[in-house]
């Protein structure tokens, strides 16, 4: 097999991969010091201006080591809220409401009143917090987290019960590691990028060495197939 028809086949696969989620903007890692009251974690708003669900806005808080925001306090929720109180984190063109950014709260299914089996997903812990904003939470299939407001056009820290596949435009990551991310003005673009640049060059190294493989079998067949030496006739 020839190294040209190896990289015919196999570079077209880095082309033919999407990025994850483009376009979003994470905004900076800040902490809550304790110094302040809080509990020394790191926070950090995530702008989705095409739309994110709920899934994939905690699979890239995973993949950049945290998850969508825990609150345990009035205190916590007023500073993870304080982050996201810009308007391009909010939705506001949905009727008499306004819908705001993930957080990691979700619901045990299959549980009849809408209040019951609240828990945060980095550690399965049920709510000991809450700041619903009435008339949430109202419906037992809506099972995630984000912040809401009952008013159009406007901002607040309240709580409001989400289906998973709704689009927002932010969500909230905390950290206790040390974040992937930590530049103010990193995106997740950056991260397909780097992908698509490696991504060639070790299907080039591995199209390398496949064709080392055929070129040696193809050799060894010659081999195979040539002659061996001929006996002189003794006097």
């Amino acid at each position: 097999m020839k190294l040209s028809a190896i990289l015919l086949l196999t570079l077209p696969l880095a082309a033919l991969t999407p990025p994850p989620n483009p376009g979003l903007q994470p905004g900076p890692v800040v902490e809550w010091k304790t110094t302040e009251g809080g509990n020394g974690q790191q926070f950090q708003a995530v702008e989705a201006p095409g739309g994110i669900n709920w899934t994939d806005a905690q699979t890239w808080a995973v993949a950049h080591r945290g998850y969508l925001a825990t609150i345990g306090s009035a205190a916590e929720n007023e500073f993870v809220f304080k982050l996201v109180d810009e308007d391009k984190y909010w939705i506001f063109d949905v009727g008499a409401y306004s819908n705001g950014p993930w957080l990691g709260g979700m619901k045990t299914p299959n549980l009849p009143n809408a209040n019951e089996g609240w828990y945060w997903v980095h550690d399965g812990s049920p709510f000991q917090y809450t700041n619903w904003a009435p008339p949430n939470p109202d419906h037992d299939y809506e099972d995630r987290l984000d912040f809401w407001t009952g008013a159009h056009n406007t901002r607040s820290a309240g709580w409001n019960n989400a289906r998973a596949s709704e689009l927002e435009h932010g969500f909230v990551v905390e950290y206790k590691a040390k974040p992937l991310l930590l530049a103010e003005t990193a995106t997740t673009s950056q991260v397909p990028l780097i992908i698509a640049l490696l991504l060639p060059l070790i299907v080039l190294v591995g199209g390398f060495f496949v064709l080392i493989f055929f070129r040696r079998r193809e050799e060894a067949a010659e081999r195979r197939q040539q002659p061996g030496p001929t006996n002189p006739t003794p006097s």
